[in-house]
């Protein structure tokens, strides 16, 4: 859910609309941008506001054809009032930003509860962790609401040792963080962690998938049953063998043997390994699901070497990659080096998984957390519609 949100905030490369505005006051010919601003690619309001030196509620107010902060279009002329003042970081009259995470200790893998105050009216906020003393890894990007409040569910990094003791980040800007307290990695075993510490009632199980009386269900080969409840964050088959992650729910309309919420559901073959990932599976167009296939995403075809090449854009610059197949597929680009994990979403369905190095913006979509789900576009609907 975090990761569509972002890739809305930038502007939308064309549709340019060019507005008028009757003032402009005096105190904004003496800002750095004046008192007017052309919306450039990947701008957003936050990053304007701050450039500019001019809050962003008031470019709001100025601008009253902004009707979703969130979606502003290159080429948009906006008014730029009482420019010059002194940077808009601070939010509604606090005096610096805040952030804390729920619980404060755990072990590795646990997912944890971020919450941020302070910043700007819907800004971008980049989400980091890293060991107290140590450099920061960003996990993820989010966007404060109308209030500056921030809220993110992130994973302690499956790399923390136990004894670790980690800090959380709200990047907001150059010089303008957030730290959470400290969090304590703690084993899941040690019987001095606080309570319900370790469990973060996550399942990784493996066995046949069959229809139950409300819910697919798993068994696995040693006899248990688990019912699998999709929140639409992964494609459920049944009649396959498939590899199934998931968190544990204590109310579900599937209570046949212990319902799971599924967040990742990966058909296998029967040795347990990943089924290949083949040609036919990959050629085409490709959009978000939800998308417009007059505008596709990824395009990817075959070349003469026989292998299989992708048009699309890396963080909104236009890239050529290659796609790998087998049991380990992936997108993958170099200079900078990028592999985007693969897998299969039913018959047209194929789930992107963000590169190690932290999410990337892949065809103008933030790959990130779980990753992005690309749906191929039937043929006739390419281009400009129904053909």
């Amino acid at each position: 859910m975090t990761r569509a949100i972002l890739a809305a905030s930038s502007a939308a490369v064309g549709g340019v609309l060019a507005l008028s505005f009757t003032s402009s006051p005096a105190a904004a010919q003496d800002g750095p941008c004046g008192g007017r601003y052309t919306v450039r690619p990947g701008d957003t309001l936050a990053v304007i506001a701050q450039q500019c030196r001019v809050p962003l509620a008031e470019i709001l107010r100025a601008n009253p054809q902004i009707r979703n902060p969130s979606l502003i279009e290159v080429g948009w002329r906006l008014t730029l009032p009482g420019a010059g003042g002194p940077p808009p970081w601070r939010g509604e009259g606090r005096e610096r930003l805040e952030a804390t995470v729920t619980p404060r200790a755990g072990p590795s893998g646990l997912s944890v509860d971020l919450r941020g105050e302070g910043f700007e009216p819907y800004q971008a906020v980049e989400v980091a962790v890293g060991r107290a003393e140590s450099e920061w890894d960003v996990v993820s990007r989010t966007q404060a609401d109308g209030r500056g409040r921030v809220s993110e569910t992130v994973q302690v990094p499956r790399w923390a040792d136990a004894g670790d003791d980690l800090v959380f980040v709200l990047i907001a800007g150059p010089g303008r963080e957030a730290r959470t307290q400290r969090f304590d990695v703690v084993d899941r075993r040690d019987p001095d962690a606080p309570p319900n510490a370790g469990d973060d009632r996550r399942v990784d199980v493996r066995g046949e998938v069959s229809q139950g009386a409300e819910c697919p269900i798993l068994t696995t080969d040693d006899g248990r049953v688990y019912s699998l409840a999709s929140s639409g964050a992964a494609d459920v088959r049944t009649g396959v063998r498939a590899h199934v992650e998931g968190r544990v729910v204590d109310m579900s309309y599937c209570m046949q043997g212990t319902p799971i919420e599924v967040g990742l559901f990966r058909v296998t073959g029967e040795d347990g390994r990943r089924v290949p990932l083949r040609r036919e599976q990959v050629l085409g167009r490709w959009t978000p699901r939800g998308g417009d296939c007059r505008r596709p995403a990824l395009h990817i075809q075959a070349n003469r070497a026989g292998g299989q090449m992708i048009e699309t854009s890396l963080d909104g610059a236009p890239r050529t990659g290659y796609v790998r197949l087998g049991e380990n597929p992936a997108f993958v680009f170099d200079q900078p080096r990028r592999e985007f994990g693969l897998e299969p979403r039913r018959a047209n369905g194929l789930a992107v998984s963000p590169p190690d190095r932290g999410p990337v913006r892949l065809g103008g979509q933030w790959i990130s957390g779980d990753g992005v789900v690309f749906i191929r576009c039937a043929e006739e609907f390419v281009g400009g519609g129904r053909r």
